[in-house]
């Protein structure tokens, strides 16, 4: 929910230029212009993660063995079989929902808002729902809520740890910087999401959010990273090798 705060839109003034840059209006953006620009909606990946339950070697070996028996004629073992795996898979898609489950309630613990220029006014909106071109006020205690150019810094500080690894909160300024891509720790000019503000206050232009952001670029890279499978679960696998094995 929007709670506005009516203060003039004098502390854009100076930062023209680079809004432009940004083609936004000088006040912020407007709402109704957030809103035609964000877009929702996720595809459900019920189908893929209830095949996903099939590529363990137990699934594997199970469903075989109902193929075997559909061939010799045995119905009644073929159907067990099958009844067995579709169990087995519902049991798998019932935990991994329990776990789903607790991430999105400990993220709804952890909802985080911005202070934004919106239709001139500022205003507390989700951060979340937070778009290119969105103005953010941050200060002292504020965790930055997306990546953006910094447009004005009153002995603006931030720790970036969690990106850098230096232990120093780094000093931000509205300078410009070379051409190309300089590595965070040396853009002086730009905030990132999830680091907390330590000191100062300033403001900023949003230039990206969710995956797009520094952040989310890393945790793209970390989820390409194949997951590996539970002790548990490889003893699980070998011992269904070896049973296969000794059957045949």
């Amino acid at each position: 929910m929007v709670r506005p705060h009516r203060r003039g839109g004098r502390r854009l003034a100076r930062c023209r230029p680079l809004l432009r840059a940004f083609r936004r209006p000088r006040r912020g953006v407007v709402a109704r212009q957030r809103s035609q620009r964000v877009t929702g909606g996720e595809t459900s990946a019920g189908l893929a993660a209830f095949l996903e339950e099939y590529r363990s070697y137990m699934q594997i070996i199970l469903v075989v063995a109902a193929v075997v028996s559909l061939a010799i004629g045995q119905w009644t073992t073929a159907i067990l079989l099958m009844v067995l795996t579709v169990v087995n898979a519902v049991v798998g898609l019932r935990q991994q929902g329990k776990a789903d489950s607790a991430m999105k309630a400990l993220r709804s613990m952890m909802k985080a808002t911005a202070r934004v220029f919106r239709d001139g006014e500022e205003a507390v909106v989700a951060a979340e729902n937070l778009v290119v071109g969105d103005v953010v006020l941050i200060a002292a205690g504020d965790q930055v809520p997306a990546d953006g150019r910094i447009l004005r810094a009153s002995s603006l500080q931030i720790d970036e740890s969690a990106l850098t690894g230096e232990s120093v909160p780094a000093a931000k300024s509205t300078q410009a910087l070379p051409s190309g891509r300089p590595a965070p720790g040396d853009q002086v000019n730009m905030a990132f999401m999830h680091t907390p503000v330590t000191h100062g206050s300033g403001m900023m232009v949003v230039t990206a959010t969710g995956a797009a952001t520094e952040l989310g670029r890393i945790s793209g890279m970390l989820s390409a990273t194949p997951p590996e499978q539970s002790p548990r679960t490889r003893e699980l696998n070998q011992l269904t090798l070896w049973i296969a094995a000794a059957a045949g």
